[in-house]
């Protein structure tokens, strides 16, 4: 829109500072007036575009940590799952073993989407339980590996979600 008005008070101008057949006519003040003022929307829309780009890297950076930190918190809570699942294991083996009973039972564990298999996060289910997804989670937050999970989570983020690519 801007770049229509813009176009169009060039044009004015233009229109104005060349009548049929003169070429070296000096102009009105009025001419000098809309000169300035083109001039002047010029350097606006100069700004503008720098400061739309700048936004555009912005929202993208901004973008990317928001799949970072979703694909992050999807892992860590199938992270969290995994070590239920195996810490009721150990119950139910131990109370089977003093006891003869099940308490809990199997459980059907939970899929992450993804998430950590985008993270590199190794998950387990078997028992005992540890804490290495989370000790593989909290490595990624390391100085200079941040950035490199950001990547690896906004590519996650896209195949995840089909529309994050639009």
């Amino acid at each position: 829109m801007k770049r229509a008005a813009t176009a169009a008070v060039v044009t004015l101008v233009l229109a104005c500072a060349a009548p049929a057949g003169a070429t070296t006519q000096k102009l009105s003040p009025a001419e000098k007036s809309l000169q300035r003022q083109v001039t002047a929307l010029q350097g606006q829309v100069k700004t503008l575009n720098t400061q739309v780009k700048t936004l555009k890297k912005q929202v993208t950076t901004a973008t990317a940590i928001g799949a970072a930190a979703l694909t992050f918190s999807v892992c860590s809570t199938a992270a969290t799952a995994d070590t239920f699942t195996a810490t009721f294991a150990v119950i139910d083996q131990i109370a089977q073993g003093t006891q003869g009973k099940t308490y809990i039972g199997p459980q059907q564990g939970l899929s992450d989407q993804g998430a950590c298999q985008a993270l590199r996060i190794a998950r387990s289910t078997t028992a005992p339980p540890t804490l290495a997804e989370f000790s593989a989670l909290l490595s990624l937050l390391a100085p200079g590996l941040v950035l490199d999970a950001v990547r690896t989570a906004n590519a996650a983020w896209s195949a995840f979600n089909p529309q994050a690519a639009h």
